[in-house]
């Protein structure tokens, strides 16, 4: 049995491993965010603790209720302002390449201060640990975050990897532009109009 629930604190350990689990074979995480640097960690934990407000969690169940084991989150936020944040290189492990760390995030921030107009809900991040990938678990959590962005009758946006632009594709959101930053490096900025349920 599964169940979606508000991610906590106490939580932020599991969402760590999921992470690292997802995009343990990015070659955009491996370059920037070397796994052997503990800076690479405590910067994505404290991104993750940062958006915790906003992150939603996917966890088994076993059926006693007693064991609980995250499979998957996400983090959605509502836009209602349009400022274009600056991002700098030093927010970014300098073993890694803090460059080409800025150009990305910055490239997101970007486009979607071209293509959207608030208010709209941006996924900031969706991720499944990687045993998890392909038992349905994405697709729960958008199902899930969804809803709530349909209630509300407004846009969406998304950043999109290679791998994950089929997922939002099935859930009607469609390509507004493409970044390229190296031969494996690549983002799909998406959209998704407005519907209301």
């Amino acid at each position: 049995m599964s169940s979606i629930r508000p991610a906590t604190e106490a939580d932020i350990p599991a969402l760590l491993a999921v992470f690292a689990s997802a995009f343990s074979t990015s070659v955009f995480n491996a370059t920037c965010f070397p796994d052997s640097d503990p800076l690479s960690h405590q910067t994505n934990r404290a991104s993750i603790a940062a958006d915790l407000v906003h992150t939603t969690l996917l966890e088994r169940v076993s059926p006693d209720g007693v064991t609980r084991e995250v499979l998957g989150w996400m983090s959605w936020k509502r836009r209602d302002t349009t400022t274009r944040h600056v991002v700098r290189a030093e927010r970014f492990p300098p073993s890694g390449d803090p460059e080409l760390a800025r150009r990305f995030f910055q490239a997101n921030v970007d486009a979607a201060l071209r293509h959207m107009q608030p208010p709209y809900f941006h996924l900031s991040i969706i991720v499944v640990r990687r045993d998890a990938q392909g038992l349905g678990v994405g697709e729960q959590l958008m199902r899930h975050g969804l809803a709530r962005v349909d209630a509300e009758g407004l846009p969406s946006y998304v950043n999109a990897s290679r791998a994950g632009k089929g997922l939002y594709a099935r859930h009607g959101f469609q390509t507004v532009e493409e970044t390229h930053l190296g031969e494996h490096i690549a983002i799909w900025h998406m959209k998704r109009d407005a519907t209301r349920k």
